[in-house]
């Protein structure tokens, strides 16, 4: 088992999520899906066409910032935006692993708690 991949707890063939991803029916994403392609009754457009109005006479229209910013994300995307994570001294934070994954490989097939090893 020195190889084994995921978590170690679990056997062979065993899950961590027995019941697996839940049949797509059930998500409210594929609810909404499901009521947007509708249209009300006596009515030919569908939610979805009157939303796609809604928000565009929102947003063009009316000049409403928060659904410019809406429309604008969606047929762009956001930015990316990239972070770095230095101490005050511009060094890294964590020079050094602290735990050596191997060390908690080796004490957990022991019973024993891992030992953390000191940072300079």
């Amino acid at each position: 088992m020195a190889n084994r991949k995921g978590n170690p707890n679990w056997g062979i063939g065993k899950s961590g999520n027995p019941k697996g991803r839940p049949p797509e029916e059930e998500s409210l994403t594929w609810l909404m899906r499901q009521f947007l392609k509708t249209a009300p009754e006596g009515q030919k457009k569908t939610y979805k066409d009157i939303l796609i109005e809604k928000v565009y006479h929102k947003a063009v229209k009316e000049g409403d910032p928060t659904c410019i910013k809406l429309v604008w994300n969606y047929l762009d995307g956001m930015p990316k935006q990239s972070h770095e994570l230095t101490g005050a001294d511009g060094k890294d934070l964590f020079p050094q692993p602290i735990l050596d994954v191997r060390d908690v490989r080796k004490n957990n097939s022991n019973k024993e708690s891992p030992k953390l090893k000191e940072t300079n």
